[in-house]
């Protein structure tokens, strides 16, 4: 996503990123500016040491729901001072 430093809205619902977020747990790098993060019904999962939501400082908002998440880790959002 680095070509895409500026995009403040990502809304990637309804897509099985769950392999794409294992052989890549940088998969949002470069979205510096993202704001608003929509993963509703993507089959993510988390884990003790998921490092998605790293790159993205700006991040304020997040949609979870519907996916395969049992336990959520404070340490995963403990970084985005943002986050609502």
């Amino acid at each position: 996503f680095h070509p895409l430093s500026r995009l403040n809205f990502l809304d990637l619902s309804g897509n099985d990123i769950s392999s794409a977020v294992t052989s890549n747990p940088r998969l949002l790098s470069g979205l510096r500016a993202l704001e608003n993060l929509v993963l509703q019904e993507t089959r993510l999962r988390m884990k003790r040491n998921t490092i998605i939501f790293q790159d993205v400082p700006q991040l304020r908002r997040i949609s979870l729901a519907s996916n395969r998440i049992t336990t959520l880790y404070t340490k995963t959002f403990s970084h985005l001072v943002n986050l609502k």
